[in-house]
């Protein structure tokens, strides 16, 4: 309670006055957002303006309180990033937004993270490992969404690795549940996808409905420390 109160009294070292409130609004209300899609104008139910919400999300990346991660429509490298794509917001602080969330004891109860919060703590959880293991090595975290009219495929999370895209679904429940990832496997030229869930280290083959086949490799959330080391053993095999 002390470090979410503090946040709040730092306000003003962030911003003038004049912007404070922004800030302020974000801070109160971006764990409700975590791990989802957010739209500047009128966040988090407020009447405020596209541009100085965005402004003060600046502001909070830098100070390192949240962070937004972009969406690519790309299936092969280069990966490039729409930045009028709707941003996914991840608060940097997980233990945080879960108390200002108020999961505390569910977090004990539960065999399965993507139980909470609509599933939302479990991408929080991945989109804030993945940052701190990348963002030293300048490795753009992202995610994939497919660039067509009416789709609404998309991939949580998207990597650019040793020369490799690396697309990982954060996901509970069967194979045939991964919709957007038979749609990236179809478009792109790899045979790989990783999955991050509560069950137990697998690989499966797979193939799409128009006989493309590819290995999925399932990863529980306590392997995200070693998730770089996995992947590259995994696509080599």
């Amino acid at each position: 309670e002390a470090l979410s109160t503090s946040y709040s009294d730092d306000v003003f070292k962030y911003s003038t006055t004049a912007k404070s409130k922004y800030i302020q609004h974000i801070i109160d209300t971006a764990q409700n957002h975590c791990g989802s899609d957010v739209t500047y104008e009128k966040f988090g139910g407020s009447n405020f303006g596209s541009k100085e919400m965005h402004e003060a999300f600046n502001v909070l990346e830098k100070a390192m309180i949240v962070a937004l991660i972009q969406g690519s429509p790309s299936t092969r490298l280069p990966l490039e990033y729409n930045e009028r794509k709707r941003p996914k917001l991840i608060f940097l602080d997980t233990g945080l937004a879960n108390y200002k969330l108020g999961i505390r004891s569910e977090l004990l109860k539960t065999n399965d993270l993507n139980n909470l919060y609509r599933g939302r703590i479990a991408e929080q959880a991945v989109g804030r490992a993945l940052l701190s293991l990348y963002n030293s090595k300048k490795t753009m975290v992202g995610y994939w969404y497919r660039n067509k009219k009416g789709s609404t495929s998309q991939i949580d999370y998207l990597l650019s690795l040793d020369e490799k895209i690396i697309p990982i679904e954060v996901k509970s429940g069967a194979t045939g549940t991964l919709k957007s990832v038979f749609q990236f496997i179809e478009e792109s030229n790899i045979d790989y996808a990783i999955r991050i869930y509560s069950g137990s280290p697998q690989i499966d083959s797979i193939e799409t409905k128009s006989g493309k086949k590819f290995r999925l490799l399932s990863l529980p959330f306590y392997f995200l420390h070693r998730i770089e080391d996995l992947c590259n053993q995994f696509i080599q095999s």
